[in-house]
């Protein structure tokens, strides 16, 4: 997750809204789909906890590069319809 501080934060300061970076299980150690599990759960997480990290309420943004990229649009297939987390946009 170092590798992806500076550009979080500087994503933070330059929209104003809060930034998460999740972290997530590798394969092989891990197999399919326990990075797909980590990173759903994740996205659920941060809709659900918004208001309590001090953000705002309401539909979120879901973000990847690369295998994190997959990830994230993976996600948004399999939440669309989740009415736990609300997502707008995707940027992959």
């Amino acid at each position: 997750m170092e590798e992806s501080d500076a550009f979080c934060r500087s994503l933070a300061k330059v929209t104003r809204h809060m930034v998460l970076s999740i972290d997530y299980r590798l394969a092989p150690e891990h197999p399919f789909p326990a990075a797909l599990d980590d990173a759903v759960t994740a996205t659920i997480w941060a809709g659900t906890h918004a208001v309590d990290l001090g953000g705002t309420p309401g539909p979120i943004v879901v973000c990847g590069e690369s295998a994190g990229g997959n990830l994230a649009a993976v996600s948004c297939l399999q939440l669309r319809s989740n009415p736990r987390v609300s997502i707008r946009y995707q940027v992959l």
